[in-house]
């Protein structure tokens, strides 16, 4: 068995058989980037992992539209509502009706499965 490190790498070869040891947190990287990749050739959009756990604990609405760089009154202009309705469906005091969602949606370029 042959053992050669380069950096953060580790290169073998057991029974012939090459093989690359890389720290568990690097390969996990490199599976994130690779889910990422397959998910944007099939024409979704990956979102950066600090963005999808706050679409996850808090209002998706309100992470997707920082990640946009838009204001509560950009979004709602953009999606024909007022600000005061953005920010109670944003906060949870309202819940938005199935066309109000689809609108809030198409405002910031998602499916509406990704803001509900």
């Amino acid at each position: 068995m042959g053992v050669v490190a380069s950096g953060t790498l580790q290169k073998m070869v057991i029974d012939g058989a090459s093989f690359v040891l890389v720290p568990e947190a690097e390969y996990e990287d490199l599976i994130d980037v690779a889910h990422a990749r397959a998910v944007i050739a099939l024409g979704e959009e990956s979102f950066p992992a600090d963005v999808a756990k706050e679409m996850m604990e808090g209002s998706p609405i309100r992470a997707i539209r920082k990640y946009r760089g838009l204001t509560m009154a950009s979004l709602a202009e953009k999606a024909g509502l007022s600000q005061p309705a953005i920010a109670d469906i944003e906060s949870g005091r309202r819940k938005g009706r199935p066309a109000t969602m689809k609108t809030i949606a198409e405002a910031l370029d998602v499916a509406v499965d990704d803001i509900i």
